[in-house]
């Protein structure tokens, strides 16, 4: 199924975005907070979807990936052209299914 970000509006809360997904035929709206913390003298910024957006796209990282770094960018006050395609959603047993062997060496 194509995964979309149809749209990211500011939230509520002070660093929070709403972000609007379209998953095949299913419409979403999942919260993003972006922190920016001092870490040995340097600024450093995370962004993070809400829990329900983690458990659902745990087998579609990549898929979490993309929409996260629209998120970042808006924040960032940079150009987001949306609806932005991120990826296909993959289910638990496709994306098991896609996996390789882990080649072992015995010595």
């Amino acid at each position: 199924m194509n995964v979309k970000v149809l749209s990211i509006k500011p939230s509520q809360e002070p660093n929070s975005y709403e972000v609007l997904l379209s998953i095949g035929e299913d419409r979403q709206i999942f919260k993003f907070t972006t922190e920016v913390n001092q870490v040995g003298g340097r600024q450093l910024q995370t962004t993070q979807g809400e829990r329900r957006f983690s458990d659902l796209f745990r087998f579609n990282q990549r898929v979490a990936m993309n929409v996260s770094k629209l998120v970042v960018k808006l924040h960032n006050k940079e150009a987001v052209e949306l609806p932005a395609d991120v990826g296909n959603f993959v289910t638990p047993e496709e994306a098991i299914s896609q996996l390789k062997p882990i080649a072992s060496s015995v010595q």
